[in-house]
Parts: structure tokens; sequence; C-alpha cells
């Protein structure tokens, strides 16, 4: 199964006043891919692993005459939709970013990602920032859905964020250790992690000793692996 990965930049610049680039908001979830076939709605995380979606979720998908899979991400409790794979079967992957969600808003009965073209990029960026949202990612508008991570598709951050191993944890305390990054407080309300899940976690900074500045629990990364985790360059 095709995923598109996304480079990264510190420069968002550059990419507001391109219109090569469009602009849609950085969802903070779970990737997700759904397809429906016929009667039948599943879902897979981006290492291909099985999710299981609520029956209410599903209801969603079925009232689509039409059979699709879907690229998004799962966050609190909705699937976000942000690209289009196929639909009744035939691969539309090919097909220019631009044309793929001009597909998918006529195609998916689940909610869209917000999106801004030309001047209205700067004007999504604001509103993102102002609600202390994620950031921006930046596609490439006559680009093909390529799987792995390429330069077509690219992430903006207003915060720094990272994934980490849960080498241990303080129930009474409400804490998970980070490994050499310190430790993080994490919301009794919710999934809890476990050893040895990796968790997504915000910061301010890296300091000079190597441990995060006043780091924030966003949640549990099931779709993500202990590889992955090792990839990652934290500054």
């Amino acid at each position: 199964m095709k995923v598109a990965l996304l480079s990264e930049t510190s420069n968002a610049k550059a990419f507001l006043v391109d219109d090569a680039w469009c602009a849609q908001e950085k969802l903070n979830g779970e990737r997700m891919l759904v397809q429906k076939v016929g009667t039948a709605v599943t879902a897979h995380n981006r290492q291909g692993e099985p999710r299981t979606l609520p029956a209410t979720v599903e209801a969603v998908a079925l009232t689509s005459e039409l059979d699709f899979l879907l690229d998004g991400e799962w966050i609190a409790g909705e699937f976000v939709a942000f690209d289009i794979l196929s639909i009744n079967g035939a691969d539309v992957t090919a097909l220019p970013q631009a044309a793929r969600f001009a597909a998918l808003a006529e195609v998916s009965p689940f909610r869209l990602v917000r999106q801004a073209l030309s001047e209205d990029k700067s004007a999504l960026l604001a509103s993102v920032r102002a609600e202390k949202g994620e950031g921006l990612v930046f596609k490439l508008r006559d680009a093909a859905y390529l799987d792995g991570r390429t330069e077509v598709g690219v992430k903006f951050k207003f915060w720094k964020s990272a994934s980490f191993i849960v080498t241990d944890l303080e129930i009474a305390k409400g804490t998970v250790g980070l490994g050499s990054f310190g430790r993080c407080s994490f919301p009794f309300a919710g999934v809890w992690p476990k050893f040895g899940d990796v968790v997504e976690v915000r910061y301010l900074l890296l300091t000079k000793n190597g441990k995060l500045s006043q780091p924030a629990f966003l949640g549990v990364r099931s779709d993500l692996t202990a590889a992955d985790v090792a990839t990652q360059v934290i500054a």
C-alpha cells in the first residue's frame, strides 16, 4: 500500500508566495487510510496494520455510492480526509494533487482538511496559528501521489515535536520516561501510554544537556514503530 510521507521545512514564506503549492492544515492525529469496497469498510495505519473503526464511522463511509481509498488522519474520534488514492477500484495516484483533491471533495463522505491556494495560504497560516494548531502542509499541485518521503509534500510546524519510546511509566504521578530526553506528563483522560509505546511529544527546545524543555504529551502513535523513531533528528 502506498503511503506518502512529508519532508520538513523551516521556511514557510517560500511556499506561501509560490502558486505551484497549495497549503493544508497539518493535523495532529494518527495517520490512517480508509477503504470502502461494496459494504465492506476497512482501515489501516501507515504501517499497513489494520485499525478498528467505530460503527458510526463505518456508517458514514457507507453513505457513499462509490468505492474509495482515502488517506487522512484519525483525530479526536473523527476521520479527516486529505487525499484519495482510488475511486471504484481505479488507481488515481498518478493524477496531480489538484485533480485528486477536487475528486476527493466529490467522493469523500468525511470532512476534508482545510486547504488554501494563492493568497489564501497566508490567511490559513494565520488562522491555524491563532487556533494554536500544529502547522501547515504544503503540497505541489501538479505532483502525483508518491510513495515514501519525497519533496512534493513538505510540513511546516509551529512547534517542535518528535516521537519517543516510553522507557518507564509512573501512573501515580502521571508521567512517562522518554529515555535520555527526560520525562513528560500525560493526561489521565484518554488512552494511557504503556512501556514500549511510541508517543508524540511537543516541546519548546532541546536544552544543552539534551533534555526536552516544556514537553507536552500529544498522544500515542500506534502508526509508528521504534524504527521510525530511530531515524529522527531531534534538535
